[in-house]
């Protein structure tokens, strides 16, 4: 199965996911409601961060393949960090964004969500990427 054939179009993918996750992060909130950072208000919430930078990874992982070859450990830790840096940046950067939220499990979230993909992927690319 060859899933780099459009490798152009999942660094497209990652590119856009890229500018969406800054874009919704930072943007203030139609629908404010102000709450510690400590606390579990909207669960749902963190399960969107979840979603967005797994699916992020996901790109990322297809837009990395190299041929038959399977992404390298080493290879998508170089990306795998930078991600899970960018949800806690923007995440953080929430604190002086007018009618924002920072908060701990969206944090978690937006690490968690990175790893999980790699966790789930890296079975299937030796699978997906045989030689």
């Amino acid at each position: 199965m060859n899933l780099t054939r459009y490798r152009w179009l999942w660094w497209a993918v990652t590119v856009i996911g890229v500018g969406f996750a800054i874009y919704f992060q930072l943007r203030p909130s139609a629908t404010y409601e102000p709450f510690a950072w400590y606390q579990w208000e909207r669960s749902w919430d963190a399960l969107k961060h979840l979603a967005a930078y797994f699916l992020l990874a996901i790109a990322y992982y297809l837009a990395s393949a190299e041929g038959n070859k399977a992404a390298s450990f080493s290879r998508f830790l170089g990306f795998i960090w930078p991600v899970m840096l960018l949800g806690v940046v923007l995440e953080t950067a929430q604190i002086w964004v007018p009618q924002r939220n920072f908060n701990l499990y969206d944090i978690a979230a937006n690490v968690l969500g990175p790893a999980l993909a790699w966790f789930i992927l890296r079975p299937l690319g030796r699978m997906w990427f045989q030689t």
